[in-house]
Parts: structure tokens; sequence; C-alpha cells
């Protein structure tokens, strides 16, 4: 199983990145931007979801987390490589909206810079079919549903989310601030926040249900992955090889689940958590 897991999100993460850059950012020289060695670990990589486009020519990557969505983001391969950027650019062109969607990337965020060191960045499959029968076409089917659940989550709920920062206050010293930001990334002062409807806070909630029964269904992908894998060992060639098939896809959509659907689920359960302290006050 580990086997046929690392596969899969080896797989899944495999391609190349680009430079993006925004007109409004800050004009930065990339090379003189460095990372050092303590932050390039297992521990410090993260998941950045979100879309391209193109501003001015050039290639632009804007996080879905609000809090780095208003200036984008600047991309530098992690191990010191130039990124190439015409696929996407053709991609983005070609695209109905002009806006590739639901790219993800796996990397260090610089911590005094708009700039994200990539490892691995991808855009998962939209659907998939099945080659084979039992336990691995149970398990692709099942990753393919939650993954396009996943996103609908996303996009379809009037989703809050909460900004966390450590700050220094010259009376009080260092103290926590919470940013709440509104599914469309603009921020949200406190006294609107005390005055959100029932009908919000009903959305929320629900919202926050869902993602809890999706967690579990994510749970249970593990699961399906083993019961593959068992059924693969002992299947004939050919079968080994279409079930082997619908296996690596799921796993496909399970890393891209794994990337984005815990941390919908944490910033639904620290924005209730911000709106009912204020709204208490």
């Amino acid at each position: 199983m580990k086997n046929l897991l690392f596969i899969s999100i080896t797989y899944f993460f495999a391609g190349s990145i680009l430079l993006a850059q925004n007109a409004n950012l800050t004009a930065i020289n990339l090379k003189e931007v460095n990372l050092g060695k303590e932050f390039i670990n297992d521990n410090s990589l993260e998941n950045f979801s979100g879309e391209f486009k193109i501003l001015d020519g050039q290639l632009v990557f804007m996080p879905d987390d609000c809090s780095m969505r208003n200036s984008g983001m600047l991309l530098k391969d992690i191990d010191g490589g130039d990124f190439k950027s015409k696929k996407w650019i053709k991609q983005v062109q070609k695209s109905e909206n002009k806006i590739v969607d639901q790219v993800l990337i796996v990397g260090v965020k610089a911590p005094d810079a708009p700039v994200i060191f990539v490892k691995k960045a991808t855009i998962p499959l939209k659907s998939a079919k099945t080659w084979s029968s039992g336990s691995a076409s149970l398990y692709l089917t099942s990753a393919q549903e939650l993954y396009q659940n996943t996103i609908k989550l996303r996009e379809d709920f009037d989703i809050f989310s909460v900004s966390i920062d450590e700050v220094e206050d010259p009376t009080l010293g260092k103290i926590t601030e919470y940013t709440l930001f509104d599914s469309k990334c603009n921020k949200l002062s406190p006294d609107e926040i005390k005055k959100m409807s029932d009908k919000e806070l009903d959305g929320l909630n629900n919202a926050l249900k869902i993602g809890g029964d999706l967690l579990l269904k994510q749970a249970a992908l593990t699961g399906l992955a083993a019961l593959s894998t068992k059924e693969i060992a002992s299947a004939g060639m050919l079968d080994k090889a279409l079930m082997g098939k619908d296996a690596m896809t799921a796993g496909i959509f399970q890393a891209a689940i794994i990337a984005q659907l815990p941390k919908i689920v944490k910033n639904l359960e620290e924005s209730k958590k911000y709106i009912e302290q204020l709204k208490g006050e």
C-alpha cells in the first residue's frame, strides 16, 4: 500500500511550475530571495490551492488563501531551477474564462517575501472513468466523488476564512490577531461580524457539517486503498494492469483531497469560533 500511495502521490504532483508575477507586486529580484536550509524540510512543506491568470502578459498564481490573494505570489523552484510557463500560458488562453483553477502547489512560503518556493505542482483531474471492477473501481469512484464534493463545498457555499497572526502590540506585547474574510476575500470589520444575520451563521454551520461528513469519507478512502492493493496483488496479469490504473488514478484524487479538505474544515472551525466570540461580546 505504501508503494501504491507513493507512486500515486508522485504521479499526482509531477509536472513543472512557472514564475508568476502580479502587476501589483513590488519588484523583487528572485536571485536575492534566499530560504534558509532550516525552512526546507518535510515539516515546513505546505499545500497551496488557487488559480492561474494572465495579467500584463505574465502568468499569476492567485491563492485561495485570502491573506495572500490581494498581491498574488511569485513562484521560485525550491531547488533553484527555472520555471517553464509556455504550456500554462497556452492552457489559460484556451480556457473559457481565461483562468486555470484548482491548481495545487506543494512548497514553502518565504517568511519575509511574497514568494513560494515550489517543490511540486499540478492540476488534478476533473473526472475519470474506471477500467476495472471490484475494490479498485470502488476506490476510484469514491475518491472522484469526494474530490468533486470538496470543490463544491469551497465554491458553492458562502465560506468565511480567517487569518491568524501573532503580532507585537506596544502595550500588551505579543497578541493573536484575527482577520475574517468573506467568500470574495473582502475583509470584515468587527462591527460587520457582530451584525451577521442568523441566515449567514446557518450557512456557516451547514458548511461545517458537510465538511465534517466529508472528512469521515476521506478517512474511509484509506480502507478502500488497502482493499484494492490486496485485490491487485492476487489478480491476473490483465486485471492487475487495469485495477492498478484505477488505484493510481484514485490516489491522484485522494492526494488532492488531502491537500485541501482538512484546511477548509479547519478554517471553517476557526471562523465560527471567532464570529461567536465577537457576537458574544
